[in-house]
């Protein structure tokens, strides 16, 4: 009788090859770039977005101070009748550059002798200029007001962010014009927003 010894093939174990490994290896480094941007591209846009809106939002401020201020008369209460600024007493009668065009000085006829013409040491003089910023790792400045009346002065913060302000008159001495910049400190945040305000000089 004829015996012979028969044995069975394992069965192949499953695997990877060399072609297949390297294949997958690729796509995922490649999957992992296109990751990677995806990200950076939603952390800057966050960025972006927070750094525009603050811009905005001082600026606002800025011109919006600015704009009651140049509006023509006090816009706070006057100290001689309790009342706000008229056409008489409070009137806005004078406004100038300083000698650096850096600030801005506005004359109110709301001293002890209002006559309508603008006395810069006895009026209320309210004055615009920028001072180094709290905050010592911020570049940028802040937007000062200060308000000066019966040797009182009394100074708040208007606008952050501010980079430069200009104040200078027209060739024909009938305007004045503010310019004003505003920059991010923040070093991914590269926004810049400027305004120009013009207002006519009171003769």
């Amino acid at each position: 009788m004829d015996r012979r010894l028969t044995i069975a093939a394992s069965p192949r174990r499953p695997g990877f090859t060399l072609v297949e490994v390297m294949l997958v290896s690729g796509l995922m480094a490649f999957l992992a770039i296109l990751l990677s941007s995806a990200w950076s591209g939603i952390g800057r846009s966050a960025v972006d977005v927070t750094a525009r809106s603050q811009l905005l939002q001082e600026l606002d401020l800025a011109v919006a101070s600015l704009s009651r201020d140049l509006g023509g008369s006090l816009p706070i209460p006057s100290s001689l009748s309790g009342d706000y600024g008229g056409i008489d007493v409070g009137a806005l009668v004078g406004c100038r550059p300083n000698d650096l065009s850096d600030q801005l000085e506005l004359c109110y006829d709301a001293g002890p002798d209002p006559n309508g013409r603008p006395d810069w040491q006895s009026d209320t003089i309210v004055r615009y200029y920028l001072d180094p910023d709290p905050d010592e790792n911020v570049s940028t400045k802040i937007l000062v007001r200060s308000h000066d009346t019966a040797g009182t002065t009394t100074t708040f913060t208007v606008a952050r962010c501010v980079a430069s302000l200009s104040v200078s008159v027209t060739p024909d001495e009938e305007w004045i014009v503010v310019e004003l910049t505003f920059t991010h400190p923040h070093p991914r945040a590269e926004h810049t927003r400027k305004c120009t305000l013009k207002s006519r000089i009171p003769q």
